[in-house]
């Protein structure tokens, strides 16, 4: 359906209540799940909504119209990897809500560094 409508996943809001929906969620930039559905969606879920019944999604629905924008999850799914600290640790940053200056010396390879981030 996406692909019909020319749009991109990234920039979708998926809301579930049944396990059928675990792809749906992981699909979508931002996964909701609603509180009275299954507990194993709820548990991959970035947010929750909060309620009894389908009522209960109207109000979400109405938040993300009105602001236009994507919220920002308590969890991080999408990181982008930097690489690994000194005691091998992976370090990674989450994608969203963040800004990222690269900077250095001439010729030492910002934009190279830049275009990476990009593709990742």
């Amino acid at each position: 359906m996406l692909t019909t409508l020319r749009l991109s996943a990234r920039n979708t809001v998926a809301i579930g209540d049944a396990e059928n929906d675990h792809e749906l969620l992981r699909l979508a930039e931002v996964g909701y799940a609603v509180e009275w559905g299954a507990a194993s969606l709820r548990a991959a879920a970035d947010l929750i909504v909060k309620g009894s019944g389908p009522a209960a999604v109207a109000p979400v629905i109405r938040a993300l119209s009105e602001t236009r924008s994507l919220p920002l999850t308590p969890r991080p799914r999408r990181r982008l990897q930097f690489g690994y600290t000194p005691d091998g640790e992976e370090f990674s940053l989450a994608v969203r809500g963040r800004n990222i200056l690269v900077a250095g010396d001439a010729k030492s390879g910002k934009s190279w560094a830049a275009g990476l981030l990009c593709e990742h």
